[in-house]
């Protein structure tokens, strides 16, 4: 914690300066004048860490961290410290890398003589800032108090300091990784410290682990690798700063790849929750016919999670899982219908997902299997988030379809599940030390199965969204052209497919709304976009695209807002 607390913000520097005006000096002044009044005779020192920083992440924190205390056991009073950034080195723009140290909120001090002063190696660096405190402190004289220049580095960068010489009070300490302490020897004669390694999580951290972190869209792990500002600018970027660093930003972006099971919602939920909360994380599946999906459906993922978190768990992620055919009956839904009205119905939730794992299996699954792949997918593909960590795996269930048996003894493996009752008289008790819970309130699935398809065979479109949800209703009941290839699919279901009076009232709702939104004149296709995510945030940025694209446009290459919505609302005429 040593560099991570007092805020020391860097000027900007320009070129021409004299050396000591590149080396912001305000955090050793202060403490240079200290231990002169002090005179605690012991000896005086600071730190320079020269690296590509690209970004500053935790791991160089730490370094510094462990770099200090490895001083301070040998005597020296360390002053203050120094992050130069290297020119030419890392993947992101000097520019941008500056920009992120001078988020920085540490007692650390940040120089820019090195990206201004090109193919600078590391020794230079040192040699650079042992004359800008000379010329700091006039400490040329045997007389006066000197201070001693310590480099920090890994134990893979020592030979880049081979012409370090401790009679130019000059030192240097290697700070290596677990397990590394034992091959390295240390010399303090000759000023070589070694110091201890961290029992920190980013102990390992390096450019190299951070950029795999991104690539493969483990932003939890990334917004933990970078300190809180840095973080900041990395991951929310304002406008201007998108406008100003778009490139090296870029290159930041992480993007969670989708897969069967997806985690996009999932890894929002730990970047905000933070690592606190890393010994008690739960997901929960929900595994069903899905035929169709349901909102008592969310209900019960929902039932689920509360009851997790009064036990304490930190639930970040939940899914629905449709089944796979060899659970249904036969003469059901499609698998493609099932997903997409359960990818629908889940659009506008903040954790739940649709996970298509089950789906593509061959044969009947175990809840312990289902569990298991979760479970695996997530650390395999996340293992820095997930590293020393407990994930619990619960599954939702009615009291009817209970997953595990007490001789399957699941708890042992870290997969419990939480039971939602059908009705009031269900006696069911709760083992919490076998991962098993129960919900205080009563969800028949049944009794909604029922009330939905009353709602598709007669066309009650109230109760049909009621049980669906506005977008899968507008699905089931409204298809568009393109959605009418799952036509067999409509049929199993008894669906009443909307009349035109309906349709030309909804038309006159849809023309009343844009008129009074200022949008039934020419539109640009940014404002269109908008308006279109509004009425149905299920919407990809593909289907968008696909749409403004066939759409009609004006002269001008602008799109008529009115047209457009006759032209969308004539594709739903059966």
């Amino acid at each position: 914690e040593t560099w991570k607390r007092v805020t020391a913000p860097f000027p900007m520097a320009t070129g021409g300066k004299p050396a000591s005006e590149e080396w912001p000096m305000e955090q050793f002044r202060q403490a240079f004048s200290e231990a002169l009044e002090k005179r605690s005779g012991r000896n005086l020192a600071v730190l320079v860490f020269p690296g590509a920083l690209s970004p500053v992440h935790m791991g160089h924190l730490v370094m510094m961290d462990q770099a200090t205390e490895r001083l301070q056991r040998a005597g020296y009073d360390v002053l203050s410290g120094w992050l130069v950034p290297l020119a030419g080195c890392g993947h992101l723009s000097a520019t941008f890398r500056l920009k992120a140290l001078s988020e920085l909120k540490s007692s650390l001090m940040v120089s820019e003589w090195a990206v201004r002063n090109e193919k600078t190696k590391e020794m230079e660096v040192v040699h650079a800032l042992k004359e800008a405190l000379l010329e700091e402190t006039g400490s040329s004289s045997k007389g006066s108090a000197r201070v001693r220049v310590v480099a920090v580095c890994g134990a893979d960068e020592m030979k880049r300091y081979n012409s370090l010489k401790p009679q130019d009070m000059l030192g240097l300490v290697v700070v290596p990784q677990p397990g590394d302490e034992e091959f390295l020897l240390e010399k303090p004669l000759q000023q070589l410290y070694i110091a201890e390694a961290s029992p920190s999580k980013f102990a390992t951290l390096d450019g190299k682990v951070l950029e795999e972190a991104i690539a493969g869209g483990d932003m939890a792990f990334v917004s933990q690798a970078l300190p809180p500002d840095v973080n900041r600018l990395a991951l929310f970027p304002t406008v201007q700063e998108q406008q100003d660093f778009g490139f090296d930003l870029a290159k930041l972006e992480t993007q969670v790849p989708d897969g069967p099971w997806p985690a996009s919602k999932l890894m929002k939920k730990l970047v905000s929750v933070g690592p606190e909360g890393a010994n008690t994380w739960a997901v929960v599946i929900l595994s069903d016919a899905m035929a169709p999906a349901m909102k008592c459906h969310l209900e019960i993922l929902h039932q689920a999670r509360q009851r997790l978190e009064k036990r304490g768990y930190c639930v970040v992620g939940m899914w629905l899982s449709p089944w796979n055919e060899s659970k249904l009956k036969g003469g059901e839904l499609s698998r493609d219908f099932r997903s997409r009205v359960a990818k629908l119905m889940v659009s506008a939730e903040e954790l739940t997902m649709v996970s298509t794992w089950e789906m593509e299996q061959e044969g009947k699954l175990s809840a312990a299997q289902i569990a298991k792949s979760c479970r695996e997918t997530l650390t395999q593909m996340y293992p820095n988030t997930f590293e020393g960590s407990q994930l619990c795996v619960f599954h939702a269930c009615s009291s009817k379809n209970q997953p595990f048996k007490s001789s399957d003894q699941a708890f042992r493996d870290n997969l419990g599940s939480v039971v939602i009752p059908c009705t009031a008289e269900d006696m069911l008790l709760e083992k919490p030390a076998q991962l098993s819970f129960v919900t205080e309130d009563v969800i028949d699935v049944d009794e909604r199965e029922q009330f939905m398809m009353n709602a598709l065979r007669t066309g009650n479109i109230p109760a049909a969204v009621e049980a669906l949800g506005s977008a899968a209703a507008r699905f089931v009941l409204a298809p568009s052209n393109g959605e009418r290839e799952m036509q067999e699919d409509f049929k199993k279901l008894g669906v009443q497919p909307i009349g035109e009076t309906l349709l030309a009232k909804t038309r006159q709702n849809v023309k009343r709304t844009m008129d009074n939104l200022g949008l039934s004149g020419n539109l640009k296709s940014e404002g269109l976009r908008r308006f279109l995510h509004k009425i149905d945030p299920t919407l990809t940025e593909q289907e968008v695209n696909q749409l403004l694209k066939a759409s009609p446009k004006s002269e001008r290459g602008m799109v008529p807002g009115a047209e457009f919505m006759d032209w969308i609302l004539n594709s739903l005429k059966p």
